[in-house]
């Protein structure tokens, strides 16, 4: 389950996520999806980065420097 919000006519609810950030409402992709409301299989996960990367959302070639905190810069 995963909480999908839709910017384009306001659908906001939990839904069965299928890897896909489509909103079941209308079917706009002007969505987001707000964290896992379970546990997520490795399956799962993976499915889920595979949509975020199809979606332009994620890019699977940036490279993360977690652990590093925040760089941006204010001001």
């Amino acid at each position: 389950m995963a909480r999908l919000q839709c910017r384009s006519c306001g659908f906001d609810n939990e839904i069965e996520w299928d890897g896909r950030l489509v909103c079941p409402s209308c079917g706009s992709t002007n969505a987001r999806v707000a964290a896992a409301t379970t546990e997520l299989s490795d399956e799962l996960f993976e499915r889920i980065i595979k949509g975020l990367e199809e979606a332009g959302i994620l890019d699977p070639n940036e490279d993360d420097d977690a652990g590093e905190g925040d760089k941006r810069e204010d001001g």
